[in-house]
């Protein structure tokens, strides 16, 4: 049993080196780092000209 294992996990593994597509280059995606762990902060760039954020409820107090 052990040895059908071994090769099952032997020829899956072939399998997927063989399916292995390359990643796209920057080139493809110039407004997005591929790289970037977190993707909400390289999508918020856009965020930067909105207005400021309502006050908070401590502020409207005030």
């Amino acid at each position: 049993m052990n040895q059908f294992i071994d090769s099952f996990v032997d020829q899956m593994n072939i399998i997927y080196q063989k399916l292995q597509i390359d990643e796209p280059s920057n080139e493809s995606y110039p407004d997005i780092d591929l790289n970037e762990k977190n993707i909400i902060s390289a999508a918020s760039d856009t965020t930067k000209d909105k207005k400021e954020p309502p006050p908070s409820k401590l502020e409207r107090g005030k």
